[in-house]
């Protein structure tokens, strides 16, 4: 026979361990919703800046100067 202490430190021990065991079994769908959450942020960044990239390309396709004919358009001296 054990002694009521040592029974009730048992139970304890048993609680304890039952409700880290639950914790545990959690962890992986908790760790996956992180993940995709943060994968989810992280395209999002991707998409904006390509966005930025594709704002600046036009810009610098606009700045493009060409001639209406194959000619010299002006001289600098």
């Amino acid at each position: 026979m054990i002694s009521v202490m040592e029974a009730s430190r048992a139970r304890d021990r048993v609680e304890e361990l039952a409700t880290r065991y639950d914790v545990e079994q959690r962890r992986p769908a908790v760790l996956t919703d992180a993940m995709r959450s943060q994968l989810a942020l992280q395209e999002a960044q991707v998409d904006r800046l390509r966005a930025v990239t594709n704002f600046q390309r036009g810009r610098i396709r606009s700045m493009e100067v060409r001639a209406g004919a194959a000619r010299v358009l002006q001289e600098l001296k």
